[in-house]
């Protein structure tokens, strides 16, 4: 957007800030799978009220190495779950259950 009447220099204005959307993605266990069921259901009805004029929550993500010691944190206004995927449910594969989740937010606290 250009001021208008004024040709002595360009004004920076800030434009739309576009988030993009955030992939996490974990091995799957039991505890940590009933969790992120519930917090899902949790976003889904916050989502419904939010329809009515509620706010949306915020989530932190953390980033931890690999001995379990934090290395970093974002915290995320009004976000909600856009995708999640669990395992290929098949037998003849080996390997690790990785479930992905994809968040839609407003931008960083």
């Amino acid at each position: 957007m250009k001021e208008g009447g004024n040709y002595l220099y360009q004004p920076i204005l800030p434009d739309f800030i576009d988030y993009p959307e955030i992939t996490l993605e974990r091995a799957m266990d039991k505890q940590g799978a009933a969790t992120v069921q519930g917090w899902l259901r949790n976003r889904a009805q916050a989502w419904v009220q939010s329809m009515l004029g509620a706010p949306g929550g915020t989530a932190k993500i953390t980033l931890f190495d690999a001995h379990a010691q934090e290395v970093a944190s974002w915290h995320l206004r009004n976000v909600y779950p856009s995708a999640w995927k669990g395992p290929d449910l098949d037998a003849l594969t080996l390997g690790v259950a990785i479930e992905s989740l994809t968040l839609v937010h407003e931008g960083f606290l």
